[in-house]
């Protein structure tokens, strides 16, 4: 077993397997498709334990970039102006900044609430990226560790079919989204 995780052949495979899905869940994440296709992914590719991990790694980066994206973006005056509004609609009282770590903690346990689409908000709000990002990490993991169990327990053919409907799917939103 250990030989077959040394082999450079087999890491350069998952490593490479890792970089194509970190990216499809950055892409997907900043569209807002939903992101639970992943987690069931990882789990069935890696196993559970590393599923779960890189799961969580590779969601943490999406979330971040998505973070970021929001910080810069909303720099810029032509979107300073549309967002200045809605900042002091939804950060009047401030509480997000009180609760700082732990608004983010509260959002990401929350398995009802789309966690990356809230770093949409988190971005927008004064917490800090470091902040952000640890809390994230620490709270998906539970989360990607009971997806990434279940994509474990799927079937191959299954899996293969429910993939490859899931591309199509994202195909189809990104050609809808490229039409406008």
């Amino acid at each position: 077993m250990l030989e077959s995780i040394l082999n450079t052949r087999y890491l350069s495979n998952n490593l490479e397997t890792f970089a194509l899905l970190v990216l499809l869940n950055v892409i997907g994440s900043i569209l807002f498709v939903p992101s639970s296709i992943f987690p069931l992914t990882y789990g069935f590719v890696f196993g559970p334990i590393f599923g779960a991990l890189f799961s969580a790694v590779s969601s943490s980066i999406a979330s971040a970039t998505i973070f970021l994206l929001t910080k810069k973006l909303s720099k810029y005056s032509f979107v300073s102006k549309k967002i200045k509004k809605l900042k002091k609609t939804i950060f009047k009282n401030g509480l997000i900044e009180k609760l700082d770590w732990k608004a983010v903690a509260l959002v990401n346990l929350n398995p009802l609430l789309p966690a990356s689409s809230m770093a949409y908000l988190f971005g927008l709000s004064g917490i800090k990226i470091e902040i952000y990002l640890l809390t994230y990490f620490l709270c998906c993991l539970p989360n990607s560790l009971l997806i990434a169990f279940i994509g474990s327990t799927f079937s191959s053919n299954y899996f293969v079919i429910a993939s490859i409907a899931a591309s199509a799917m994202l195909a189809g939103y990104l050609y809808k989204i490229s039409k406008k």
